[in-house]
């Protein structure tokens, strides 16, 4: 069973890839509620990642950025009083920036710790090791070569790998 955050993150990568999203295209990929992809769609919006409307016409989200550029520039969080949600949307936003930037690439382990800790300065190793797994658990590629010292980095592109969701 997907977590929470698993399940915001495969749906903001179908909003990657597309400018348009009903809540069935969602529920092709992944079995939740109607309730449940809206209320995701939501914090997605609070932790600044997409910034959505609702086309009555098309019955179907749209996003409002192109997100091919793979920019690393969100929108403004909307935070709450709630820390314990606060702190939740600070993860999404972060992963959401892992996402966009390391695609498709090899990085020494010395290369991916600076970069990880220059976007994210005083969050832990332990933490960025946290957020690869996560990522990996939806089906992003992130292997750690001991003997190489590197990571090997592969996030999929829209359709691969995406049945597994299910």
């Amino acid at each position: 069973m997907l977590s929470k955050t698993a399940r915001q993150l495969i749906i903001y990568h179908v909003f990657r890839f597309t400018k348009s999203v009903s809540i069935r295209d969602i529920r092709l990929y992944i079995s939740i509620k109607n309730k449940t992809a809206y209320r995701d769609i939501k914090d997605l919006n609070n932790a600044g990642l997409l910034q959505t409307i609702f086309s009555k016409k098309d019955q179907c989200y749209v996003h409002h950025k192109s997100t091919y550029d793979d920019s690393e520039q969100f929108y403004d969080p909307k935070y709450t009083e709630n820390q314990a949600y606060n702190r939740h949307l600070d993860k999404l936003r972060r992963l959401g920036r892992i996402m966009n930037r390391l695609h498709y690439n090899t990085l020494s382990y010395s290369d991916c710790l600076n970069w990880y800790q220059k976007a994210f300065p005083g969050v832990s190793t332990r933490t960025m090791q946290r957020d690869f797994k996560e990522l990996t658990s939806i089906g992003y590629t992130i292997i750690y070569d001991r003997f190489e010292k590197c990571y090997y980095i592969n996030f999929p592109r829209f359709e691969d790998d995406i049945r597994q969701w299910k």
